[in-house]
């Protein structure tokens, strides 16, 4: 058994006022109030990201999709014999997360992972943008991406890839200077290029959470966000560009907790059965040109 998709993340965050303009008129997401936060959704499920006014200013939890209650059980039981403690919800955090079943557990990047199955789905009500995004690639490619920053970096692959059943992407010698690049290595668990990618930790205190990415399901989607980034003045990190690996087409632009969001379209896919890894040494074809503050992850 393996995971077969990213369901959801939370995320903590000191200006809540701010994530709601940001969620709603810049990302195009329908935000609603839950548990003293906010509740974002892209879909036909009732919420993919939890924003919670925590401050910490990073990702709090991840939760990872399996198949039903036979697959979260064989799961945990394969994380517990590699030596990582599990813990079986009573019931109480399903109901708050919305879902039928789901277990905790800490993976070697430190990141809060949580197995689920039974996700609540709305579709009497459609998801309409407040943005007029015309919709979201998500369903069997998950909610989209992470890139993670992690010193435990041969551990987090090996979990990931012998543990959690995950397919190992490609690999990018990232440039960040003259002379300089980290790697960055991709991983995928369903059709999406990658749902999870492990980086380096950028150097002092920061958040584990470089980016994470959502994909429009139109290319004017990309570029009226961008329209609205610029207008509303938020910054940057990069500019529009194609990636080499995923091929992604995207810009980057930082979220009111610092960390950046990817706001894409148009990245192939992988067939798990029949795809070959490989190295890149530049993160993109064309632009993605680096106009930030902080460290970039691709």
């Amino acid at each position: 058994m393996s995971v077969i998709g990213l369901g959801y993340i939370g995320v903590g965050v000191t200006d809540l006022a701010a994530w709601r303009t940001f969620s709603s008129d810049i990302l195009g997401a329908q935000v609603t109030d839950s548990d003293g936060g906010l509740k974002l959704r892209f879909d036909t499920l009732a919420w993919r990201i939890a924003v919670a006014p925590s401050g910490e200013d990073d990702i709090v939890f991840v939760g990872w999709e399996v198949a039903g209650p036979q697959a979260l059980e064989a799961l945990a039981l394969k994380i517990e014999a590699a030596g990582v403690s599990v813990l079986r919800d009573g019931g109480e955090l399903a109901k708050k997360r919305g879902v039928l079943g789901i277990a905790r557990f800490t993976d070697p990047a430190g990141l809060a992972c949580e197995l689920f199955w039974g996700p609540t789905l709305q579709t009497d009500k459609p998801m309409v943008s407040p943005a007029g995004v015309s919709g979201f690639v998500t369903g069997d490619q998950g909610l989209g991406h992470l890139v993670v920053g992690t010193a435990a970096l041969a551990e987090a692959l090996a979990f990931y890839r012998d543990v959690l059943g995950f397919g190992y992407s490609d690999h990018i010698n990232m440039p960040v200077g003259p002379g300089v690049t980290i790697p960055v290595e991709f991983m995928h668990c369903n059709a999406r290029h990658h749902s999870i990618a492990f980086a380096p930790p950028p150097p002092g205190p920061g958040p584990k959470l470089f980016h994470f990415m959502v994909q429009a399901a139109a290319l004017d989607d990309v570029g009226f966000a961008l329209d609205r980034v610029n207008k509303a003045g938020i910054e940057l990190a990069m500019t529009l560009g194609r990636h080499s690996n995923d091929e992604m087409l995207s810009f980057y632009a930082y979220t009111p907790s610092g960390f950046e969001v990817e706001f894409g379209w148009g990245a192939k896919t992988v067939d798990r059965a029949t795809w070959s890894p490989a190295r890149h040494d530049t993160i993109s074809k064309w632009g993605h040109k680096f106009v930030g503050h902080g460290i970039p992850a691709a």
